[in-house]
């Protein structure tokens, strides 16, 4: 059994005309931009679940897409960053502070 789900162009343009965001000529920012409204809202309802309580999160330093989901998502970089046991990453950690999130702001 495949749990992986297949989208297509036409999914990723539905996304951003339902959320009517700008549609993007090429296929790879097509995906890309799709892809980045799908885990921003992911995010947001899971950390909604918890809004009262501190979270943490971790994501490779090159991670562009992932540290601005985290910023948008209120969570502060703290530190710097620092290798993965493989030694193959830099890693940076994430906080997001309870008293300064605003659930409001998700929806």
């Amino acid at each position: 059994m495949n749990s992986k789900m297949n989208m297509h162009n036409n999914d990723y343009i539905q996304i951003l005309k339902y959320y009517n965001l700008p549609i993007p000529k090429s296929r790879q920012l097509l995906k890309e931009e799709g892809e980045k409204i799908l885990a921003l809202k992911l995010c947001k309802s899971l950390v909604g679940l918890i809004p009262k309580q501190a979270v943490f999160a971790t994501t490779r330093s090159d991670n562009e897409g992932m540290k601005a989901i985290l910023q948008e998502l209120d969570f502060n970089q703290e530190g710097i960053a620092y290798e993965n046991r493989s030694k193959t990453n830099m890693l940076q950690f994430y906080f997001r502070d309870p008293q300064k999130f605003v659930l409001d702001d998700l929806y």
